[in-house]
């Protein structure tokens, strides 16, 4: 707190960067405003889930230091107290959050609200957010009538991913094929995920991601998922929205196989995309994998061009293939679904052969998962899925090598790889899930 015991205004800096007030920078006396510049720092770091400046670029890319941002100590310093640079405020946040956030980090003490007018305007939030969740949800509802099918109609009340997932497997058993599980290992299972905007800037982040750990009414499944949009976000959001209910749902079909649920899940989101925005302007489009953890075995089902990588003791393992038309089968699929390729396009359009979405390019592409799997075992370490933006720059191995040697929680592993992918020059949005399979030491004996 910047209040001393002697309840006088202070002159010493002590503290974190990041989170100093401007006046607390520059060595001037400072008070409680300084403690209100730094609680909106924080919340909006929690609103954001990202670091704050992390996604600040100077005009001319340097290295990140241990601040872990692209400027150094000094350029951050002078950015923050002579032209009032500030973090980028959480996407997807009410606007009155937003207004008291920018008021908590006004350049000029004075200006800045008292604790008291904090808590009385969070406390109007929180009041008025049970109404307007109320009139989201019937909104969400009327929208949702014109989708099509049981996958589209998942969200018509307006539940929670874990909602979803609860009525879907409510009343259903496990599949005849998990009855012949024999073995006892169950891995430690829990990941984390790291996401930025990249040099596109925070109005262009167009991947999504999904993380659903110990599936309400599945115990011991796991579910995992990146989604690399294309053309607008619509797509990559309407995909997370939905298909992690959707892979459920087949799951618990009596009859159900793992490769068969996978597919029809994919194969059911895309066609509800289909007919909910096919005739509109929407152009956008998205990738997909997932990764499925159930008991001691993993599905990673890929459509586009994300990776997913097991890390061993005994090696490192890509557990997808992208789907390029540079790949002789994939070229092959393409044209004997009628479309052609160009200049290593789909149509001339195209970059990948597979995809959520991407109207103009089907019937010569499809949705059509490709499906590996593999039985976990004590060996087995953690696993990474990422978009494109970490994989155009940075190896499976140097991948793996970089959370073993300095990192601890998932989180930060994630964090870790996303940073050295913009330190390395990717311009692409970057998202990046790790997921551990045993418990953290485990991974940094091996």
């Amino acid at each position: 707190m910047a209040r001393g015991p002697s309840n006088g205004r202070l002159r010493h800096m002590v503290g974190t960067l990041v989170y100093m007030a401007p006046e607390v920078l520059r060595g001037s006396p400072h008070d409680t405003p300084a403690d209100v510049y730094a609680f909106g720092i924080t919340i909006n770091e929690i609103a954001a889930a990202c670091v704050p400046y992390v996604d600040r670029c100077l005009p001319v890319p340097e290295l990140h230091t241990v601040l872990e941002t692209r400027f150094n100590e000094v350029k951050l310093r002078a950015a923050i107290t002579t032209e009032h640079l500030r973090p980028v405020h959480a996407s997807d946040c009410p606007s009155v959050f937003a207004e008291l956030v920018s008021a908590c980090w006004h350049p000029d003490p004075a200006q800045r609200p008292d604790f008291p007018s904090i808590v009385s305007s969070l406390q109007r939030m929180q009041d008025a957010g049970a109404e307007f969740n109320e009139k989201f949800h019937a909104a969400a509802s009327r929208s949702h009538d014109a989708l099509v099918g049981d996958v589209a109609n998942l969200q018509v009340k307006g539940q929670t991913l874990e909602e979803q997932i609860l009525e879907a497997a409510s009343g259903s058993g496990n599949p005849v094929w998990m009855n012949a599980i024999s073995s006892d290992y169950r891995p430690s299972v829990y990941g984390g995920v790291s996401a930025t905007s990249g040099k596109r800037g925070e109005d262009r982040m167009e991947d999504r991601h999904i993380i659903a750990e110990r599936l309400t009414g599945l115990p011991d499944h796991h579910l995992y998922g990146v989604f690399d949009g294309h053309g607008g976000q619509t797509c990559a959001q309407f995909v997370s929205d939905l298909l992690p209910a959707a892979i459920v749902r087949w799951w618990c079909q009596p009859e159900a196989s793992p490769d068969s649920c996978l597919c029809r899940a994919f194969e059911d989101t895309d066609s509800a995309y289909g007919e909910t925005h096919g005739t509109g302007p929407d152009s956008s489009g998205s990738t997909g994998i997932v990764a499925f953890v159930v008991k001691d075995l993993i599905y990673v089902a890929n459509i586009g061009d994300s990776r997913c990588v097991l890390a061993s003791s005994t090696g490192v393992r890509d557990l997808s293939a992208p789907h390029l038309p540079s790949n002789p089968m994939e070229r092959a699929m393409v044209e004997a679904r009628g479309g052609y390729i160009h200049n290593d396009r789909v149509n001339g359009l195209l970059m990948i052969t597979r995809a959520f979405g991407d109207f103009s390019a089907k019937p010569a592409i499809c949705a059509t998962p490709e499906i590996i799997s593999t039985r976990l075992g004590p060996q087995d370490e953690f696993i990474i899925l990422a978009s494109d933006g970490l994989w155009d720059v940075v190896s499976s191995e140097e991948a793996v090598r970089l959370v073993r040697s300095t990192v601890r929680v998932p989180e930060m592993a994630a964090k870790r790889l996303a940073l050295k992918a913009l330190e390395l020059g990717s311009s692409d949005n970057i998202t990046v899930i790790v997921a551990f399979l045993v418990p953290v030491e485990s991974c940094m004996h091996s």
